[in-house]
């Protein structure tokens, strides 16, 4: 990991060094190739897909180090190959969550200024950018974040994510300030912390919206979270983590956000009634539902009357021709199973009610 970010601390004076030094071009050899075969000699590396709950993938996956080390050498070996390569080995734009607060926003800012200010060729090919914020200077990074994201013009995923230790309150309203000062047109997919509801806000025309927590939920917080969303038009999926919404507010997402196709994760829990169960015949168009059992003894039959509720209220959801509706449940400490119904497969956890679904 650390020879990779040796390998991208490259200068400024450096780059440009070996751009003018580097050869024109082999005519018979590997540059001569047209660009068709060159995207199918980087097709052949793979690119993990990004993860919108845990952070970035790249510390995980050799096949990614493989993939950015082969691309940053080709792009070192001519000036053809340099503009063919550079730009595929960032088009994905990640910063892992290892190491202090400190180095990781001064390792943000010297990614963005070099994909911004050094190469600002690069700033129109980078597609996805998934990154962890610390406490470390806020005042100075996330100015500088938001306007560096801001001059990604075919941006399409963020993914945001806290260091080790959870934001900071002042680092919260910093990023919200930064966030809703910008407008991230390009956007269709963002995931963001708890309370950071300006970086949603920052992207207007995102369909897939996802909400992860990395602590209890201040109950303030809950309300905001649903203000946040219940307003934004031609949203398509709606994930956020297992909290209490309470039915009041569980009850709004299902009657604002009635044309969603995936949302969850839906508590049963004791706070949780009947009717607000019922707020599911609002989403016509559901494909996919994330449920979560909460199994407590003194309320097993209680969160097994909602389950059955919501089962049966998602299987009388309509799907056209061989569309194929997805039921995923969570509990703790049970093994994964599949259940298929007509046509409805459930994707759950071993717990009585579920056999019900056969």
């Amino acid at each position: 990991m650390s020879g990779l970010r040796r390998s991208k601390r490259i200068s400024t004076k450096r780059l440009r060094d070996d751009s003018e030094t580097l050869p024109l071009s082999n005519t018979r050899g590997l540059p001569s190739l047209p660009l068709e075969l060159h995207q199918e000699i980087a097709s052949y590396f793979i690119l993990p897909p990004l993860d919108p709950f845990h952070g970035p993938v790249l510390e995980d996956h050799l096949e990614y180090l493989r993939r950015q080390r082969a691309f940053m050498a080709m792009a070192h070996t001519c000036k053809i190959l340099r503009t063919m390569y550079l730009p595929i080995g960032w088009d994905r734009l990640e910063i892992s969550n290892d190491g202090t607060s400190q180095f990781l926003s001064r390792l943000l800012v010297r990614k963005f200024t070099f994909v911004t200010i050094d190469e600002p060729m690069l700033a129109s090919k980078i597609c996805e950018v998934s990154l962890t914020l610390g406490n470390y200077a806020p005042r100075v990074v996330f100015p500088k974040l938001a306007d560096a994201l801001a001059l990604l013009p075919n941006l399409r995923v963020l993914h945001i994510f806290p260091s080790l230790s959870p934001l900071a309150r002042r680092s919260v309203a910093i990023i919200n300030e930064c966030f809703s000062a910008v407008k991230l047109i390009s956007v269709l997919e963002v995931s963001f912390p708890m309370d950071t509801f300006g970086i949603v806000s920052s992207c207007p025309k995102a369909s897939t919206v996802i909400c992860h927590s990395a602590g209890d939920w201040p109950y303030i917080s809950r309300h905001q979270f649903v203000d946040s969303v219940v307003l934004r038009q031609g949203l398509h999926t709606l994930r956020f983590p297992p909290i209490n919404l309470g039915g009041k507010l569980f009850q709004k997402i299902c009657s604002e956000l009635s044309s969603l196709h995936e949302v969850g994760m839906v508590v049963l829990g004791n706070w949780m009634t009947t009717a607000s169960v019922e707020g599911l015949k609002a989403f016509r168009k559901l494909r996919i539902l994330h449920l979560k059992v909460v199994c407590i003894r003194q309320f097993e039959q209680r969160s097994a009357e909602l389950f059955n509720a919501a089962v049966g209220i998602f299987n009388a959801i309509p799907a056209k021709g061989e569309e194929v509706k997805k039921l995923i449940i969570y509990q703790r400490g049970k093994n994964e199973l599949e259940y298929t119904t007509q046509g409805m497969r459930v994707f759950g956890v071993e717990w009585g009610t579920v056999e019900s679904c056969q």
